[in-house]
């Protein structure tokens, strides 16, 4: 089998078990799609190429019409197991970053929704930095759910009425 066919194929099946772990990260973790830097996928698969060459190298005498699809398969699941690939994507993502964004957004939306807009940005960014899970944030920030914010994490809010 041709070095170049074996090399196209081993990171078509990279990429494909990428993508489905991929998917399952970003509902795990709630981070919205629009969130997701672009090319994160290949940028990532890139960096694991180092290894495409040792597994041609090894590989490539064994491997035929037949049976290479096998053999990428195989040594995929034995080397890209979710856990090494969720490690990958934790590296590759800003999620504190994005975390960081979707806070601000938040802020941005109380400080300008009556009858909220009242109350002191300092206020609400005080509720606002008490949300830890991502996706509670991504819940509040990009949902319609204000009210519920307010509600669970600032019921005082009224006192604070600057008016």
């Amino acid at each position: 089998m041709q070095q170049s066919q074996l090399e196209k194929a081993f990171k078509e099946k990279l990429s494909e078990h990428f993508s489905t772990q991929f998917e399952k990260f970003l509902e795990e973790k709630g981070i919205p799609k629009k969130y997701v830097p672009y090319n994160i996928i290949e940028k990532i698969i890139q960096k694991e190429y180092v290894f495409v060459d040792d597994f041609i190298i090894e590989k490539k005498a064994i491997a035929t019409e037949e049976n290479y699809n096998d053999i990428i398969i195989e040594f995929i699941s034995e080397n890209y197991d979710s856990e090494y690939i969720l490690m990958k994507l934790e590296e590759a993502f800003d999620v504190e970053g994005i975390a960081e964004v979707l806070k601000m957004g938040l802020i941005s939306q109380l400080i300008r929704r009556e009858p909220y807009s009242r109350v002191s940005r300092s206020f609400w960014k005080a509720k606002v930095r008490t949300l830890t899970d991502f996706k509670e944030i991504t819940k509040y920030a990009e949902g319609d759910n204000l009210g519920e914010f307010v509600e669970i994490y600032a019921p005082e809010w009224k006192e604070q009425d600057e008016d």
